[in-house]
This record gives structure tokens, sequence and C-alpha cells, in this order.
């Protein structure tokens, strides 16, 4: 019995750092709006966040975009560094990272959770991915995308999420 319990505790320490949870551990994550982030990018610098956004990529570019029209002015966008060695240490965001780069491109409404430097967000984290598409260019974006989003304040309904945090990939038709 003596050796099991300093195995245990190792064990325990171990999972510690591997769980979902982990991603904690630097404290809890802020949620703001990409409107807020992108608007004010220097009041979340350095700060642990969880935001919500048009995730676009394509080979070496990874751009968060804004979810719906922000009010007043079209925001620029946020470039995305994805962190993690390996890739992700929770199950969940390695399964929606596998989803996402099935293909080379595309455009996802996801939601993560990481580091704001600069204009980069640092992400640690993949919560949820709500919608996934590969469209050819930006004139086929899905429905779900926002257009027309300009300083003339013209807007477009914002997206409702359709999956839910218990099932947080649910692809959407084209």
């Amino acid at each position: 019995m003596k050796v099991q319990a300093p195995l245990l505790g190792l064990l325990l320490a171990f999972s510690a750092l591997v769980s979902p949870a982990s991603g904690q551990a630097g404290g809890p994550y802020q949620t703001v709006t990409f409107c807020q982030l992108a608007a004010n990018p220097s009041a979340y610098g350095g700060k642990r966040i969880k935001v919500r956004g048009i995730y676009r990529f394509v080979l070496e570019m990874n751009d968060l975009e804004q979810p719906e029209c922000c009010p007043g002015k079209n925001l620029e966008k946020i470039a995305v560094i994805i962190n993690g060695n390996p890739m992700f240490p929770d199950p969940n965001s390695q399964r929606l990272a596998r989803k996402l780069w099935s293909s080379p491109d595309g455009v996802a409404l996801t939601i993560f959770d990481g580091t704001l430097n600069g204009r980069v967000l640092e992400v640690e984290r993949i919560e949820r991915v709500d919608h996934l598409a590969r469209p050819r260019d930006r004139e086929h974006d899905p429905s779900w995308v926002p257009r027309g989003c300009a300083s003339t304040g013209n807007s477009t309904a914002p997206v409702k999420p359709t999956a839910s945090l218990e099932h947080p990939f649910s692809e959407a038709p084209e």
C-alpha cells in the first residue's frame, strides 16, 4: 500500500495538469464580445479571454472576424495563433481542431479561450465550434457569416449558437 499512495498522488497531480480545467490555472477566462475586443484591444492585453467570432483560415492566414456587425464601424480582424504542445491538453479541443483542419481552409463560428497579445489571440483552448463551412471565396460564405458591416451602421441579425456545450459541434448546411 505504501507504494500505491505516492503513485496515486503522482497520477492525481498529472491529471490536474492535463485536465480541461487546467485552462483555468492562470485564472478564469474573462468573456468579451468580439466588438469589445476589436474596439479596444489594449484593454484586454495579456488577459485570459473567451471570445466568440468567425474564424477564417487559409494556409498561413488565421483571423478572427466579427460574428455580427459591430455598432458604428467595421472593425479590424484579430490574428489567431493556436497554442498547445501537444496540440491541446483536453480531448474536446483536440477533436474540434481535427474537425477544423480536416481541410486546409475554411470558415467557422467558434468560441476560443486564450490570451490577447497586441492584436493576436493566442488560443489555448477551442471551447466550441457552432458552424463550419468550406466556401471557395468570400462571395460564397454561408448565411451565418455577416455581410455588409460598414461604418454606415448596416447590420445583420446576430447569429444564434446552435450547439450546446455538451454537443459542441454541429455542421450547418452550406
